[in-house]
């Protein structure tokens, strides 16, 4: 991100709360096109990660349009997240049903230590837990530091006017976190990325990557619920929340190796959502070594 970055979010934001939703498909179907053919190596780096998802070549058509319905649902992410600032709850229970997320969240809720709450960069996330907010879950989510200021600071209040607070990832966020899960709420996280390069080596999609060890580590130091999530768009503008059963967190003496094992069980059930739609895992940069070859 750089300085102009704010601005054209801004003017983004603006113009789509302007569209008509009745044209968002056409409108999603040509921005696709056009960002397919001009990211070369976004395009590249998703049709390598569909393959992996899918465990088998995409050739030709077929690669094209899985590439093209990744691009999509990505801009259908900004759609619903540009749109986020003009909600109110009615027009979130209209556009999300979580209801499958709530009984395995009020079961782990039940405990009294909190839920560590983990999801991919899948489909539009930030409708999913602004719905969860507006039910009365108290949430905190973790975001990536951006290089905008301002940019960071809009996320932030737009995310707040849902009831959702924020700690940015960075010096003293597991505390917060920690200090959360001990008021016995729920900390969000998305996990599929190793951003900081000091995560915990694991099997995902059939090739050695590394994934954060943040949500097992603070699973098992707070002894709270670890439990996977994600929100699917399910067609026109709604949008379906699922919940896998809570992972078991490991519990033992060597803390480096409880770690290691949860963040492997992490990574199954990541695969198991994911794979449920591939072409709404919103990973366009290299998450794999091999992907730097």
């Amino acid at each position: 991100m750089t300085w102009s970055a704010y601005p054209l979010y801004r003017l983004g934001g603006w113009l789509v709360c302007r569209v008509p939703e009745r044209w968002d498909q056409a409108l999603l179907s040509v921005v696709s096109v056009v960002a397919a053919a001009v990211m070369g190596r976004r395009r590249r780096m998703v049709a390598r990660h569909l393959e992996r998802v899918g465990g088998r070549p995409l050739r030709g058509a077929e690669r094209r349009r899985a590439v093209r319905a990744s691009f999509q649902s990505y801009g259908r992410y900004w759609l619903d997240t540009f749109r986020l600032a003009e909600l109110d709850p009615e027009d979130l229970d209209a556009r999300v049903d979580a209801s499958g997320v709530v009984p395995v969240l009020d079961e782990a809720l039940g405990a009294g230590r909190g839920v560590v709450l983990v999801t991919a960069h899948f489909g539009s996330w930030d409708l999913g837990g602004a719905w969860l907010a507006g039910r009365g879950y108290p949430l905190i989510a973790v975001v990536e530091r951006l290089r905008s200021q301002r940019l960071l600071e809009w996320f932030v209040e737009l995310r707040g006017r849902h009831g959702m607070a924020v700690v940015v990832r960075g010096p003293g966020a597991r505390d917060r976190l920690a200090a959360a899960l001990a008021r016995n709420e729920v900390a969000v996280l998305v996990c599929d990325r190793d951003l900081g390069g000091r995560g915990v080596g694991v099997e995902f999609f059939g090739e050695r990557t590394t994934l954060p060890s943040g949500p097992a580590w603070l699973a098992r130091t707070c002894d709270a619920p670890l439990v996977p999530v994600a929100i699917y768009h399910v067609g026109g503008g709604t949008h379906r929340g699922v919940a896998l059963p809570a992972i078991p967190v490991q519990h033992t003496d060597d803390e480096r190796d409880d770690v290691a094992v949860t963040t492997q069980r992490l990574a199954g059930a990541l695969e198991v959502l994911v794979g449920a739609a591939p072409e709404q895992w919103h990973l366009m940069v290299p998450n794999w070594p091999s992907d730097t070859d």
